[in-house]
């Protein structure tokens, strides 16, 4: 496959620091990140997430992912292409595709948040199963949520298999990383309401009555094990239970956390669509 724009393929040196993305070291070193797939790749485009490169691999590459490949020529993204086997060492996947997009990491932090941007935000407390971080990332963008905010002991945003259940909504939404003094910095600069889970807390649509949609809040999902932290419980506003039956114990926190974020949406005045 002969096509314009497509620059020397990568070096040795290249390769290993690009499968050196695949861990949380890596990524953190870098400040960059791997997506890998027609539909992840289509949705950073979709949200105008631009790759720093493609890397494709032409014997691996479908219809569907050469019209994808021309798009990203057509908007002057570098292009470089691999061998089918170098390509599936860096997807992090069994049956790659044959498109890897790599990403810088945004760079934001707690102080981004002090600045009142953001007034809906999602709150990640030590949520260690990629494929429930990623869920909740997808319904946080649907639901119309500003921001999302993991602490230091929930799983890590761009890992690969949280940017996969995500389905390219880490794209489409800003993730911050910090403590939970952040939180209580961030509530007294902004005066917030903070919303937690809790079995013994009040019924869903009776607390959310209590809640000012027009103001800032922080919905607050805690780890699949152990809940919220009580440092986090210590600052909490309102205490809600999602009732359900005895037939299960509890929900896992995307589900539960989905169910929220639609409860609060379904109060929240719709942005207007361009």
């Amino acid at each position: 496959m002969k096509m314009q724009g497509i620059t020397s393929k990568p070096t040795q040196a290249e390769k290993k620091r690009l499968k050196s993305l695949l861990s949380k070291k890596g990524r953190l070193r870098e400040k960059q990140f791997l997506a890998e797939g027609v539909r992840l790749l289509e949705e950073s485009l979709r949200h105008e997430f631009r790759p720093v490169r493609i890397y494709f691999s032409a014997t691996l590459i479908g219809g569907r992912g050469q019209q994808l490949l021309d798009r990203f020529q057509e908007n002057k993204i570098p292009i470089q292409e691999l061998t089918a086997r170098d390509i599936r060492r860096i997807s992090g996947t069994e049956s790659s595709q044959g498109l890897v997009g790599l990403f810088d990491i945004p760079e934001r932090g707690p102080d981004d948040m002090r600045r009142g941007l953001y007034k809906k935000i999602l709150l990640l407390d030590r949520v260690s199963d990629p494929g429930n971080a990623g869920a909740l990332l997808r319904s946080a963008l649907a639901f119309e949520f500003d921001l999302v905010f993991a602490t230091e002991d929930t799983v890590e945003l761009y890992n690969p298999k949280v940017v996969r259940s995500s389905v390219g909504a880490v794209f489409g939404i800003p993730v911050i990383t910090g403590a939970p003094d952040d939180i209580a910095e961030f509530k007294r600069h902004q005066n917030c309401t903070i919303i937690v889970t809790d079995p013994r807390g009040g019924h869903i649509k009776a607390q959310l009555k209590k809640l000012k949609v027009k103001k800032s809040y922080i919905l607050a999902i805690g780890s699949e094990a152990e809940g919220i932290s009580s440092e986090l419980r210590s600052l909490a506003d309102l205490s809600i239970r999602i009732g359900h039956s005895d037939r299960v114990e509890s929900l896992n926190a995307a589900v539960a956390g989905s169910i929220l974020m639609k409860e609060i949406y379904d109060l929240t005045p719709r942005r207007k669509r361009q």
